[in-house]
């Protein structure tokens, strides 16, 4: 985020000035998706916004093996998070999907990391598709039960309360899960488990799926206060480029393209084409500066497609054969 302080950050996208000024719009999706059912369960909008299809992810030519390596080479060492070989299934369910709340902005841009609770924020998530798991056998890496034994509400579906430990441990982000009739899992934190408790006590209909285009294997979306309070943790200075931002997005394109896009809403048509100009002058400004280093960027990017519609504007990286070659081979 810190544009401002180390523009090295943007040369991922230096031949957008080069090669091409125009494209086809940029997707459509809901950049920041609202509906009755999430408002509902948060007691207010979704902050951020994340969906992810994992089978398709971890069977993509090109960023499956990426994926896979990632995660064979990963070494977090937080005793509460689920061992790696609990998580397998997980990573062949259809779709997952996450949307957090913020209560708090001002906590969030001061406190460190290990101090944002549920004062803070709270969630959802919800996993679709998931083969059949055994939430009772899930554990932390210490070895705790993650759930006690479920209570089946009125509607069949079965409530999952976190283990004491856990919730001792979590600060309130404990999760409350809950499983639907179909096999859906949401799971939430210890304030919205009250939410939780009330709906679905009333029906079993698991909750309806966040839309991605079809080539879309990851996105993650914000919305204005959350690019904000993000910023001014990272104390970037220019402002020029989040001026009338209503929400921005990060979108992960599979197939033969294998391109990452970003899309951004402004308030006006006017603003989105003030941050077009922006980026592109910033751009021209950086490669001039620092040309060794936009030629060296060539050789993982073949083609940068800018676009906007309206008050959409975004920015496609469409990456080169030798960065997919590399991808597809785990590297």
């Amino acid at each position: 985020m810190a544009i401002a302080r180390n523009r090295w950050v943007i040369f991922g996208i230096s031949m957008l000035v080069w090669f091409c000024g125009c494209a086809s719009g940029p997707s459509s999706v809901p950049i920041a998706p609202s509906s009755p059912w999430i408002d509902s369960l948060l007691g207010g909008p979704s902050h951020v916004s994340i969906v992810a299809r994992p089978s398709a992810f971890m069977h993509d030519r090109y960023w499956g093996p990426a994926l896979q390596r990632t995660i064979a080479k990963s070494k977090r060492d937080d005793l509460d998070e689920t061992p790696p070989d609990q998580l397998a299934a997980f990573f062949q369910s259809s779709q997952l999907e996450a949307f957090v709340g913020v209560r708090d902005f001002a906590r969030l841009e001061r406190a460190p990391r290990d101090q944002i609770n549920a004062e803070t924020i709270n969630y959802v998530l919800v996993v679709r598709g998931l083969p059949p798991v055994d939430p009772l056998r899930l554990t932390t890496k210490r070895g705790d039960p993650q759930f006690s034994a479920p209570a089946r509400l009125a509607s069949g579906v079965l409530e999952y309360p976190p283990s004491p430990p856990f919730v001792r441990r979590k600060q309130g982000l404990a999760t409350w899960l809950y499983v639907m009739p179909d096999g859906t899992w949401v799971g939430v934190d210890q304030v919205t488990a009250q939410r939780a408790r009330g709906i679905y006590s009333q029906t079993g209909t698991a909750p309806p799926p966040m839309r991605m285009e079809s080539e879309h294997l990851f996105a993650a979306f914000v919305d204005r206060w959350s690019v904000e309070a993000a910023t001014k943790r990272a104390e970037a200075r220019d402002e020029t480029w989040r001026r009338d931002l209503t929400a921005g997005g990060l979108i992960l394109h599979g197939g033969r393209d294998g391109a990452i896009e970003i899309v951004l809403d402004y308030a006006s048509d006017a603003a989105a084409d003030r941050a077009k100009d922006w980026t592109g002058a910033t751009l021209q400004a950086t490669c001039q500066k620092h040309e060794l280093a936009c030629l060296l960027v060539k050789t993982a990017i073949r083609d940068v497609k800018l676009a906007q519609d309206g008050r959409r504007f975004g920015i496609t990286f469409f990456l080169s054969e030798l960065l997919l070659q590399r991808l597809s081979e785990g590297s």
